[in-house]
């Protein structure tokens, strides 16, 4: 077969062991963010969800974009919808624990509405919220270190 094409600032990623499903997520993504991001939002999550190695820091940070600015687009995906479909891809905890490492509060709090450390993170919501970001900072690393 003929290599696919590049033909944008997005380069494949080279992955020295030949995984193939990496090299297909990574040409669909491509592709997808290429031809139209908005519409193609949840498959390219997926593909970011579904390599060897889940890139969720990745798919955290895009569903922090969709919460920050949502897009007017008409066919645009929400932060809600997207989390909800990430949901039925990763375990929850999981995704739980990578969002306390990203250190973004609304977002740990968004994904543990969905989790059952719900009840738990509700009773540090009113403490961290008034406390200053470092503090707040070291709270989130000293939660991803004892778990």
């Amino acid at each position: 077969m003929y290599p696919p094409p590049v033909t944008s600032s997005v380069q494949l990623s080279r992955n020295p062991d030949g995984k193939k499903l990496d090299l297909i997520c990574d040409a669909m993504r491509a592709a997808m963010e290429n031809i139209n991001p908005h519409k193609y939002c949840l498959s390219i999550l997926t593909s970011h969800v579904k390599k060897t190695t889940p890139e969720l820091e990745i798919v955290l940070q895009k569903v922090h974009e969709l919460q920050e600015n949502a897009p007017s687009v008409p066919d645009a995906v929400s932060a809600e919808e997207a989390l909800k479909y990430l949901l039925l891809l990763v375990d929850v905890n999981e995704l739980y624990d990578h969002s306390l490492g990203t250190y973004d509060f609304d977002l740990v709090l968004m994904v543990a509405e969905k989790s059952q450390k719900h009840a738990k993170s509700m009773g540090y919501r009113k403490a961290l919220s008034a406390i200053s970001i470092d503090i707040r900072t070291f709270v989130f690393s000293q939660l991803t270190c004892s778990g």
